[in-house]
């Protein structure tokens, strides 16, 4: 189960809430904007009546002015902290409905079929004999460590949906997706936190897929030298691309 707050055991994605928490709220405290508002007008009204109170009216002034300042800057560390709460709750409840499918709406699960398919067919295309050729090898050897990279994103941003008796590992997950096993379109969608980054890593595998396939057919094919080079080089970058968020990760768990 998940500790309050934040989600401890699942780092990645507890990164995830809190960029979103920090960058998509800006509060108004709006006590603390009251109370700058009063200052500021009594102590104009206290220097109007007594005007030799100029200490009174000038540190009135300063007094408000803060309040007012500060009244536009919420705690940050304390609503990060009450989001992730009530998200950890959110999510307990999810993990003891104990389905996949009952947290996961239409958009979601069409996200993770989609994931599934481009993994698998990386996959496959990756053990045919031709990606294990030597001469291919410096390829085949860094997609496919972008592939496993991207196995264990998806899972680090699905976790906290799982049930924490499912099977813990990507390519199992893929079987259940592809073989329908209780995994069913159910209600409205629930917005998934991770959506966004879901969607891109589509993207990325889709690419992956791309890439792999137009060097094996123009390699094949024997086509020019510069078409091979330039996907060769998009393929590169597909690859950093997915290993990317791995590579952050590992840094700021060593560093930490």
């Amino acid at each position: 189960m998940f500790s309050e707050p934040g989600l401890v055991r699942y780092p990645a994605f507890s990164y995830l809430l809190h960029h979103i928490d920090r960058e998509s709220y800006a509060g108004v405290n709006y006590n603390r904007l009251g109370a700058g508002v009063l200052m500021m007008l009594g102590s104009g009204l206290v220097s109007m009546i007594l005007p030799w109170l100029a200490e009174v009216m000038i540190l009135g002034f300063l007094v408000g002015l803060y309040l007012l300042i500060a009244s536009t800057y919420r705690p940050a560390l304390q609503y990060v902290q009450n989001e992730r709460a009530k998200t950890a709750r959110k999510l307990r409840k999810s993990l003891e409905l104990g389905r996949l499918k009952r947290e996961i709406g239409p958009h979601t699960l069409d996200l993770l079929e989609t994931l599934s398919l481009e993994w698998r067919k990386a996959e496959t295309t990756l053990d045919s004999p031709f990606w294990e050729s030597p001469n291919f090898q410096h390829l085949s050897v860094p997609s496919r460590a972008a592939l496993n990279a991207a196995a264990l994103e998806i899972m680090d941003l699905l976790a906290p949906t799982l049930p924490e008796n499912s099977r813990s590992e990507w390519r199992f997950v893929v079987d259940d997706v592809l073989d329908k096993l209780g995994l069913q379109k159910r209600g409205a969608e629930v917005i998934h936190p991770a959506t966004g980054r879901l969607t891109e890593l589509c993207h990325q595998l889709a690419r992956l897929n791309d890439e792999l396939n137009t060097i094996q057919r123009t390699s094949e094919a024997e086509l020019p030298t510069q078409k091979q080079t330039n996907v060769r080089t998009q393929l590169e970058g597909t690859i950093n691309e997915l290993q990317a968020y791995r590579q952050a990760d590992e840094e700021l768990r060593h560093g930490s």
